[in-house]
């Protein structure tokens, strides 16, 4: 493998530092800030671009700080703990804005600062690993477990319940599975097997005491859910994040909300709209969705079905005045036909993938018309190069 000598003059969604060889190859080098020298083993090279792996900082960046885990670097979880925080929240809006600029959108004219809060102790949900005998968050760009010691981006009960698992864990036989771990707004916890079989392992005995409803807060409001239905990892800006999509929502007469979910944003939304309709996919999801909307069951239409039915519903209805959509990383290609049949007046879109997002919005201006009025960056994931946003736009 070769040994190189390359500047780091930028950050890369994905969390990479970023150099360029003096013929000017992008060299991505996970570990490095910007401003920083480095001595670095070209481990894959693609011809325009090349990764690889830190071997010496030779020039230090001031941002760079002492991360608290001690497995920060080898844990994939955390790509971004050598960076100050501030540091990082600037990078993040940096690399959104010139993802807008890119697909030929202006920034300074719809940007707004990035909003953050707590840096450690925020997550309320962890998925975790066990293979063979190490339980514990997988390995950087790895199927490997980094058995679990700490992890102080949990928050404090849930890193509790990690570790009192993980103890457990040592005298039972092998297996490999994947589970999460919850710890509620009232001090509950949950448990769920995602995949992998569970071997010889009484998960549920050896994980309890374990509630089979759990609780978080949205807005003003409770919202029930069970072990596996999705919810916000980060409790604060969660409170944050409904805000910002209400703040751009405003009220009206329709509304119609796109993966909905357990209800985070749905329950809030009916209290501003006369009628809407909210549809989700996961069956549980929507048993939950039901249940937490109940106070609004006359003026809400809740539908279990995929984004194509959703999209050919909507498409042969009426417009509605605001479309809500929360989508999967994969982005809301799939909803294309509602913009070219019945476009709502106003979308409000909340995405972790900006990348992602920032396609849509631009089909959105381009292909039907519409005007981007605002983008709110939230740091959901501080210590990741992950970020969530809130867009409006006006048809």
């Amino acid at each position: 493998m070769r040994t190189i000598d390359v500047a780091i003059h930028a950050l890369a969604f994905g969390g990479d530092g970023v150099g360029r060889t003096p013929g000017g190859k992008a060299i991505f080098v996970p570990g490095t800030v910007p401003g920083e020298r480095v001595r670095a083993r070209i481990v894959r090279d693609k011809g325009s671009h090349a990764f690889a792996l830190l071997d010496e900082i030779l020039e230090r960046a001031p941002e760079r700080i002492e991360p608290r885990c001690s497995v920060a670097g080898i844990c994939g979880g955390c790509t971004w703990q050598h960076i100050e925080i501030a540091a990082q929240r600037a990078w993040k809006r940096r690399l959104l804005a010139g993802e807008l600029a890119r697909l030929g959108l202006d920034p300074d004219a719809v940007l707004e600062p990035i909003r953050g809060g707590e840096s450690y102790g925020f997550r309320i949900r962890a998925r975790l690993h066990r293979r063979g005998v190490a339980f514990g968050t997988l390995e950087r760009r790895s199927i490997r477990a980094v058995p679990l010691r700490e992890c102080p981006i949990l928050e404090p009960d849930l890193e509790r319940f990690a570790l009192d698992l993980s103890k457990r864990l040592e005298s039972l036989p092998p297996c490999d599975a994947d589970v999460e771990l919850y710890a509620d707004a009232e001090g509950r916890r949950g448990f769920f097997q995602a995949s992998g079989e569970g071997g010889l392992i009484d998960w549920e005995n050896i994980a309890g005491p374990l509630a089979k409803e759990l609780v978080e807060r949205s807005g003003d409001r409770r919202i029930l859910f069970e072990p596996g239905v999705f919810v916000q990892t980060n409790r604060g800006m969660n409170a944050l994040l409904v805000e910002e999509v209400l703040r751009a929502a405003g009220s009206g007469d329709r509304f119609a909300e796109v993966y909905a979910g357990a209800g985070n944003l749905t329950l809030n939304l009916v209290d501003r709209f006369a009628r809407g309709t909210a549809a989700e996919a996961d069956p549980a999801a929507v048993r939950w969705l039901w249940t937490n909307t109940a106070h609004a069951r006359d003026r809400l239409d809740i539908r279990c079905e995929t984004d194509d039915s959703t999209a050919r519903s909507l498409a042969a209805a009426k417009p509605v005045d605001l479309l809500v959509a929360d989508p999967p990383r994969a982005g809301m290609r799939a909803l294309y036909p509602i913009f070219e049949k019945a476009p709502p007046a106003r979308v409000v879109m909340a995405s972790c993938h900006p990348m992602a997002a920032v396609r849509d919005i631009a089909q959105l201006v381009r292909a039907h018309r519409y005007r981007l009025i605002s983008i709110v960056p939230i740091d959901v994931f501080p210590q990741t190069d992950h970020l969530e946003i809130v867009a409006r736009l006006d048809r």
